[in-house]
């Protein structure tokens, strides 16, 4: 495993800083070689709080995943519901605990798209095309989850107000779907909030998957950049033809080793 050392920063190592901020909030611990930019006395809260959050998420999830044997009164569009995200949210667990089992490997693989694979050439074009996308694919996907949370809360309260129907978002083995209790309609208040921390901590593993795609895609527009150059080596009029040739030769080797690299 490749040691960590001293790297120059660069525009898409300060955008690594700071998605390793939201993912640190959203239960991703040590995802970039540096340490989160937040105060210490925050981190240190934060630290026993999101144990307690992983612990909770577990909890809805189960909750979440009974309402397949508790709730047979359903309406279509409620088992649709239902069905998706009481077998999309365990999975969703299961990549989380992968993912802090592979802790290490995932961060040094950040480690090589951001740094070690852009020593030599890090074509600035290639670069900002790269965060350009990212941002825009983040963004998309953070706004879309927003207003469709934001919708099933609207639509819920649209039928409270209008129909006098339960206040009823995303389905749990309790309350059943036809108890009118307080204590059934504060719970379910309770739980359509405690469902934003959940769908957010749990699906936070696309942030992941996501940067590693786009950085990865883009590494390779980066080594087509760096062969394109490699003709430049033959302008140098410093150089004699002999000493161009061999310089080509190792730079040619070089972009070959960053393409394993890349490929591995």
């Amino acid at each position: 495993m490749e040691k960590i050392k001293p790297y120059e920063r660069t525009d898409t190592t300060h955008l690594f800083d700071q998605l390793n901020i939201v993912l640190y909030l959203t239960g991703y611990t040590n995802f970039w070689v540096q340490k989160v930019n937040l105060p210490k006395k925050f981190t240190k809260i934060y630290d026993y709080m999101n144990m307690v959050l992983h612990v909770l998420c577990i909890a809805f999830s189960i909750i979440e995943f009974g309402s397949l044997f508790t709730q047979n009164e359903l309406t279509t569009k409620q088992q649709a519901d239902r069905n998706v995200i009481a077998i999309s949210n365990p999975i969703m667990h299961v990549y989380s605990i992968k993912y802090f089992l592979k802790r290490k490997e995932t961060r040094q693989m950040f480690y090589y798209i951001a740094v070690l694979l852009k020593e030599v050439h890090n074509d600035l074009d290639v670069e900002r095309s790269m965060i350009r996308k990212l941002k825009a694919y983040l963004i998309a996907y953070a706004g879309s989850s927003f207003v469709a949370l934001t919708l099933y809360g609207v639509y819920s309260t649209v039928k409270y107000i209008t129909e006098g129907a339960p206040f009823i978002t995303v389905i749990t083995m309790w309350p059943e779907i036809h108890d009118r209790s307080t204590l059934a309609e504060m719970a379910r208040i309770v739980f359509y909030l405690f469902w934003w921390i959940s769908f957010y901590r749990d699906s936070a593993f696309y942030l992941l998957i996501l940067s590693m795609l786009i950085g990865l895609g883009h590494q390779y527009m980066n080594l087509q950049s760096y062969f394109y150059n490699l003709q430049r080596i033959f302008d140098d009029s410093k150089m004699s033809q002999k000493e161009k040739e061999d310089k080509y030769v190792e730079s040619f080797i070089y972009g070959i080793k960053l393409h394993t690299s890349t490929i591995w």
